[in-house]
């Protein structure tokens, strides 16, 4: 009997208790309740990466890679060990991780690290490759051994990473060495462990997976690069890092480290490897890497060795500088001339001392600059003019966190070109009497005046207070103009705090879109069936992102548009994954919508900036958790209500009176603009505000915003991603037209360049406007319409579209772009992204002159 029950007892906790989560995408998808409360893993998969003793580790299965926390390990792991994982889900640094409370081998069958996942190194993919076995190709610019690891550096492009060799290392670190300068191909696991660039590391099980692609170059064949050409863009991410040579004369040597090199095109900035001992004026030759044009104020070369130095056979202070040039004050501090040996004149403001450095504060076109002395100086006075000629710097070291620039100088090149003034000497000669008789009578005149002028002086008062009035008057209106300002500020931390929610849903769409994409290839050929699911999936999930940019540009909209009539349930449906993460981890959002909802005349933009005002307050009101709750009702017949309430600590009497006030906030770092725009926004709608709160039980705003009193229109069904029709081909018979398609993203390119294509048309294709223009000049035949984007690198679509009308009158033109138009309605010659098929092929017959069939 009893076994009986108990048996029954285990059917119905397995019914109820929801299943294992059974793969790592799975795992990585799940909601934050889920992950908090411990749901239960069982993975399979292979073990991509284990340091000695393994207290954690990374397995890979067919869908993704995980963390695995494994704190009472009883043996040892290698990379490529197949096992079977149980335990619970935990919060790790970025995506969940799996807590292990057992670890099994299995029989290895199929490795799922065969084939890693191409990484660049860029930050948007470092986020959702985070635990994922990758393949990197980068240039080695140096090797060391630190805390029992072996790190490599690894640069490409833009971007910097390390990798991270586990321990025993032996003859590891010799052969590492030896990689410096070349070009590899790195497997391993991409780790993100905190937000700087420095937490990233590539960790590597051995010196095996550094597949060398192009080995290093000896120091005598590598280029020479001026100052010039390092400041240029290169396209190529690989040969933009691989090492050069540079020469010049050293203008700066901060401890023998870093080094400013110039030549007669520019300053270099030089990072060595290891201190040399150098002198300012020494011409050197050094051979390093370069950092990406544009990453740095000045080209910047790191990891650098010396390969020669001219012989400092003089001392240091007769060493000769490049010729200076003759600057202001006002360019030095825009960067203009960083690095360069420069002339300053100015007058001294005041002296002091830093450390061993003496140094003037000198100040030169209404700026103030510190002119450090390498040396000793005599004591100059404040107030003498001086000329200074030095190296300019606007790097802000230690001991002058604040100074606008730095001129750093020798004692012998500066000049004092005049001494301070001096005040007038008294005059010996004792003041003459002044009651004289001349001055009696102008007095007797200037009160005679004073009765015979009195109507002029009362004119003139009242010019006096007309002036004060209009003073008045501006000072009011520049009291409005700051408080514009303020405002504007508080919508740019709303901004900043939407920003980060968004981003983690586009990680979690681009994660379905690039996953079911890979099974998608992988599937196609043997299960037809599979693949129309994931492509659905995929549909799925780009319907979701094309609602987060409109929910986004809705919000950041500036310009004013004619209210319409708005769902508020659908608008709050849209932006709960947004706002349910401004309210912090530890809050939970819940909305209670009223189906029989009439629609509000409003615009989104502005009511999503009272969702997102109200829910901040209610996120900072909770700071160690709680409920916010979004009520939508028939408040009374014409108006809609929208009721949200939070259960954080309340408000006083006091703080609730002046809640809606501007600049009012009980938060130490707060701008007392949430609450005062969200009701200048419902007063601008023609709506109504109050609020209800105590302390200890929560607060309660009730919105009522006017209703629109006609039905909403449905979305129209190219907008939910309708497949394109097959009735709207070219007709038969007929020459097709031809199209001249120019986009800078080769995915949406191939894209257009297919659905024009199933339309029967003839279709041209080029990456930039350049190649466009030499398309449509070496093109015999006609070219009926351009298809472009508006951002596009050299000339902007809308200078491409002028050009090309200008060569071919007749054209026809479509701008399409992921932003929203500069008018408030979209005219009929602009296709917004994301956009379908259908939607794109109807827009193109239109142009052309010929409605879609239907």
């Amino acid at each position: 009997m009893f076994a009986n029950l108990l048996s029954v007892m285990l059917s119905v906790a397995v019914a109820i208790l929801p299943p294992d989560v059974p793969t790592a995408r799975d795992l990585r998808s799940l909601p934050a309740a889920d992950v908090a409360a411990g749901r239960s893993v069982r993975i399979t998969g292979v073990v991509t990466f284990a340091p000695n003793p393994p207290h954690y580790f990374y397995l890979q299965d067919g869908t993704g890679g995980v963390r695995v926390a494994w704190p009472m390990s009883d043996r040892e792991l290698r990379a490529g060990d197949a096992v079977e994982v149980s335990g619970t889900a935990a919060r790790g640094r970025f995506i969940p991780e799996v807590k292990a409370t057992a670890v099994r081998a299995v029989k290895a069958g199929p490795s799922a690290t065969a084939k890693p996942q191409p990484f660049s190194l860029t930050p948007d993919e470092s986020y959702f490759l985070d635990a994922q076995w990758v393949t990197v190709e980068a240039v080695v610019q140096r090797a060391w051994v630190h805390e029992g690891w072996l790190k490599l550096e690894l640069a490409r492009g833009r971007a910097q990473a390390v990798a991270f060799l586990p321990q025993p290392l032996g003859t590891d670190v010799k052969r590492a060495e030896q990689l410096r300068g070349a070009v590899v191909q790195v497997r391993g696991v991409w780790e993100r462990t905190g937000e700087s660039a420095s937490a990233y590391r590539l960790l590597v099980p051995n010196v095996a997976a550094f597949e060398t692609r192009r080995g290093p170059a000896p120091e005598a064949d590598l280029p020479r690069a001026t100052a010039a050409d390092l400041a240029r863009f290169r396209p190529d991410p690989i040969d933009a890092r691989l090492p050069v040579r540079v020469s010049g004369v050293v203008t700066l040597n901060q401890g023998g480290v870093q080094l400013y090199v110039q030549d007669d095109t520019g300053v270099v900035h030089v990072y060595l490897a290891d201190p040399a001992a150098l002198v300012t004026g020494q011409r050197v030759v050094a051979v390093g890497f370069p950092r990406a044009a544009g990453t740095t104020v000045l080209p910047r070369v790191d990891s650098a060795r010396l390969v020669s130095r001219e012989p400092a056979v003089a001392p240091a202070d007769d060493l000769p500088l490049p010729p200076p040039v003759e600057a202001r004050a006002a360019d030095a501090a825009a960067g203009k001339f960083e690095g360069r040996v420069v002339r300053l004149v100015g007058s001294v403001h005041a002296t002091g001392k830093q450390g061993a450095w003496q140094t003037l504060t000198v100040l030169a076109d209404d700026l103030t600059f510190t002119v450090v002395m390498v040396g000793k100086v005599a004591e100059v006075e404040p107030g003498s003019t001086v000329e200074v000629v030095g190296v300019v710097t606007r790097q802000q070291f230690d001991s002058f966190p604040r100074h606008t620039f730095a001129v750093v100088t020798r004692p012998t090149n500066l000049k004092v070109l005049a001494g301070p003034p001096r005040p007038p000497e008294p005059d010996p000669t004792p003041p003459a009497a002044w009651w004289t008789g001349r001055r009696v009578a102008y007095l007797a005149a200037g009160f005679c005046g004073l009765f015979l002028f009195g109507g002029a002086t009362v004119t003139a008062l009242r010019v006096q207070v007309r002036r004060a009035a209009a003073l008045a008057r501006r000072q009011s209106e520049a009291n409005e103009k700051l408080e514009g300002q303020l405002q504007v500020a508080g919508q740019f931390e709303a901004v900043g705090r939407v920003a980060g929610g968004v981003a983690h849903d586009f990680n979690n769409i681009l994660t379905v879109i690039n996953g079911c994409a890979q099974l998608l290839d992988e599937e196609i050929t043997t299960d037809p069936t599979h693949a129309a699911v994931l492509a659905a999936d995929i549909r799925r999930a780009g319907r979701l992102a094309a609602a987060i940019t409109r929910l986004l540009l809705s919000f950041s909209r500036q310009r004013p548009g004619a209210p319409q009539p708005l769902d508020v349930n659908a608008t709050i449906a849209d932006a709960a994954p947004t706002l349910s993460r401004l309210l912090g981890p530890n809050a939970t959002l819940g909305v209670v919508p009223d189906p029989d909802l009439s629609p509000v005349l409003a615009q989104t933009g502005p009511f999503l900036q009272i969702l997102i005002n109200l829910t901040v307050n209610a996120g900072e009101a909770m700071p160690d958790g709680g409920a916010f709750t979004l009520v939508t009702s028939a408040a009374e017949p014409g108006w809609v209500r929208l009721t949200a309430t939070d259960t954080g600590a309340g408000m006083t009497e006091e703080v609730r009176a002046r809640a809606f006030e501007r600049g009012f906030t009980t938060k130490p770092t707060g701008t007392g603009t949430g609450l005062s725009t969200v009701s200048d926004v419902v007063r601008a709608l023609g709506g109504r505000l109050r609020v209800r709160s105590a302390v200890g039980r929560g607060t309660a705003f009730e919105v009522d915003l006017p209703a629109a009193g006609v039905p909403l229109v449905p979305e129209p069904a190219a907008q939910r991603g309708a497949p394109v029709r097959q009735d709207t081909a070219a007709p038969v018979g007929r020459s097709a037209p031809v199209v001249l398609v120019v986009e800078d993203d080769e995915a949406v390119g191939a894209f257009v360049r297919h659905v024009l294509e199933q339309i029967g048309l003839t279709v041209l294709s080029a990456a930039d406007p350049e190649r466009a223009l030499r398309l449509l000049a070496d093109h015999a035949g006609p070219v009926d319409l351009l298809v472009t984007d508006i951002t596009l690198p050299g000339l902007s679509g809308r200078e491409l579209a002028d050009r090309a009308r200008a060569a071919r009158p007749d054209l026809h033109v479509l701008f399409i772009s992921g932003s929203t138009p500069e008018d408030a309605d979209e005219p009929a010659d602009f296709l917004r992204k994301p956009f379908g098929p259908s939607e794109l092929a109807d827009r193109v017959w239109r142009l052309l002159g010929r409605p879609a069939a239907g």
